[in-house]
């Protein structure tokens, strides 16, 4: 239901379509800062997880419906919810699936087919919590679109005179450019794990068509698709002719921070061949990276050692509040739920002093000392450098406690992985995947701390006294309450 009027001719009822003021046609080019994961749903193939394709050209596809879900999912979760920016609005302009009365879209988002910079393999891995060792039945391996691809974006926009239940014109094409410009900034990653730094792009290249449907001149040459020339502006806010766009609700918390590798680092790389068996993970470009799953599993595992510690009977139910509902964690009865934590996927700065180095190591037989027969093996790890560290919780929560708790989290979990008890990649157990910390950044509730080592210690500027109640919001943290989903 989109809103035209009832007619009837020989008993047939229909509605006529809703009178338009105009359409418009937006363009741009979308590219990759980071891999993206957009699965096909095949589970045969080279990987578990292959890359969505087109059938005939073979190019990478990104579905509309994968901008449509993220462009909607973004203003449901950081636009403020007043009455001149709902709920309501948003469902006007990109459909509701109503049992009584379905609402129609007024966005058209095409199948967009791109050009790939390459492809990149990664392993994954669920870690079983008690033993530290990999869950049987749950290694994987997936195909990612590398970054730097990029894709052609065709949206195309019917601006109704009248879109009904109290919105009024010129509001759902204020709607679309926040969307728009949160898109071309950076801020809507696409595709599967795009909380672990995967699927982040930016668009460029706008260009804006508007044809208008009150005079004959607009309506032929929307049928005879005529171009001619675009809206003027720098941005697509401007284009669009958006004034004052509304803000969105800012980061729970930010913490950033830079970290060095005090000797090696090795996070297996799948499907690389080359002088060593098992090699340091890198990019596209040869980059050496800290993943972004590799980090997340870390953290979860010592957060939950620590929710545990401090908290006892609710530590899982707290961590599951901060990294999301495990899908395994009594089936039917937890509803799925969401990180709140989003993780970016980190370069490594190298260490140009350091050369790369191949190791060769033997398992050795525990009775006699000599060397196990066919157990030579060799790797490549990461020797020195340093990387940055970026942590962001996004998502609100009406429950002060339980914000304070998160952050209280993110600062023990910062501190391990500052003094080099909390080692990250494989090999942990031979002394690879040690930090130590350089410096670091939060910002939360309006104020931005300042963590800097000295020759005793570590400083905090201001007042780390609100930092220590937030450690001690742990521990008296409990479940229930009204929560921000």
């Amino acid at each position: 239901d989109n809103g035209g009027d009832m007619s009837q001719q020989d008993g047939l009822y229909w509605k006529q379509a809703p009178p338009l003021i105009a359409r418009y046609e937006i363009r741009g080019t979308l590219e990759l800062t980071s891999p993206m994961s957009l699965s096909n749903g095949d589970s045969e193939g080279i990987t578990d997880i292959l890359l969505r394709r087109d059938l005939l050209s073979r190019q990478p596809q990104l579905p509309g419906s994968t901008l449509a879900g993220a462009l909607a999912g973004y203003l449901n979760a950081y636009l403020p919810h007043g009455a001149a920016m709902n709920r309501s609005l948003i469902e006007r302009l990109f459909g509701e699936n109503n049992p009584v009365a379905s609402q129609q879209s007024w966005l058209f988002i095409e199948d967009s087919l791109g050009t790939e910079r390459g492809v990149e393999f990664r392993d994954g891995v669920s870690i079983e919590d008690s033993l530290r060792v990999a869950a049987d039945g749950k290694k994987y391996d997936t195909e990612l679109l590398a970054a730097g691809s990029t894709f052609p974006l065709v949206f195309s926009f019917w601006e109704p005179a009248n879109p009904g239940q109290g919105v009024q014109p010129g509001e759902l094409r204020h709607l679309l450019g926040i969307a728009l410009q949160a898109l071309a900034e950076g801020h809507i990653p696409l595709g599967g794990r795009k909380r672990r730094g995967l699927g982040e792009c930016q668009v460029t290249n706008w260009q804006v068509y508007r044809y208008d449907m009150a005079q004959p001149a607009g309506l032929l040459g929307w049928l005879e698709q005529d171009r001619g020339q675009p809206q003027k502006g720098g941005t697509i806010l401007e284009m669009l002719e958006v004034d004052a766009p509304v803000k969105p609700q800012a980061d729970l918390c930010r913490l950033t921070a830079t970290l060095q590798i005090v000797d090696s680092l090795l996070i297996h790389a799948a499907g690389v061949g080359g002088e060593a068996d098992m090699v340091h993970l890198r990019n596209h470009a040869g980059q050496p990276i800290v993943s972004g799953t590799s980090l997340a599993g870390a953290l979860r595992a010592r957060a939950r050692r620590i929710a545990r510690l401090l908290n006892g009977q609710h530590g899982d139910a707290l961590i599951n509040e901060l990294f999301g509902q495990e899908m395994d964690e009594e089936p039917g009865k937890q509803k799925p739920r969401a990180s709140r934590l989003w993780i970016s996927e980190n370069v490594i700065q190298p260490n140009s002093a350091i050369p790369e180095q191949v190791q060769s190591r033997v398992k050795l037989d525990r009775f006699t000392g000599g060397s196990f027969p066919g157990a030579l093996f060799d790797q490549q790890a990461q020797w020195g450098g340093q990387f940055g560290l970026e942590l962001t919780v996004r998502r609100q929560t009406a429950r002060d406690e339980l914000a304070q708790a998160h952050v209280g989290l993110l600062l023990l979990l910062l501190k391990d992985l500052w003094t080099g008890d909390l080692p990250l990649g494989g090999e942990a157990s031979v002394g690879r995947g040690r930090l130590a910390g350089l410096s670091a950044t939060l910002q939360w509730g309006g104020t931005q701390w300042e963590i800097a080592p000295t020759r005793t210690g570590i400083t905090i500027t201001p007042d780390p006294a609100r930092l220590q109640a937030a450690v001690d919001a742990i521990r008296s943290w409990t479940p229930g309450g009204a929560q921000d989903e």
